[in-house]
């Protein structure tokens, strides 16, 4: 779990510092588009940042920790490509922004199979 809150942690810095960034530093004459781009990844690496703080405290199961690896590189990949393509004009990394999307919707998906997975073993126990 330890692993888990430091990244959790630095998740939640950067966010908050990549947000503070764009707020005051970003070029204004930045392409609309490009500015766009850095806001959604923005957006993102901010809402993630506590929901990996919630599963590194709250995880029990295999699958809460696999949600949170891929969750954490979703981010990563997803708000990562999306500040390289604005802030450093590198269009090429427009491609890796699916995959990072991918891993987030595979993080969420493990998060919700490692529930049903928990719900359906409690209620083996409670018909004992």
């Amino acid at each position: 779990m330890r692993l888990e809150l430091i990244a959790a942690g630095s998740v939640g810095a950067t966010a908050v510092g990549f947000a503070a960034f764009g707020a005051h530093t970003l070029d204004p004459a930045l392409a609309e588009n490009l500015r766009n781009a850095y806001f959604s990844g923005s957006d993102m690496h901010l809402v993630h940042a506590p929901v990996l703080l919630a599963i590194s405290l709250a995880k029990r199961e295999n699958q809460m920790r696999t949600a949170f690896w891929l969750l954490f590189a979703g981010v990563f990949l997803f708000s990562g490509s999306l500040y390289a393509m604005s802030l450093f004009d590198w269009r090429g990394w427009g491609m890796v922004t699916p995959l990072g999307g991918t891993l987030l919707i595979s993080g969420w998906l493990f998060t919700a199979y490692a529930g049903l997975k928990k719900s359906s073993s409690v209620e083996r126990n409670q018909k004992n």
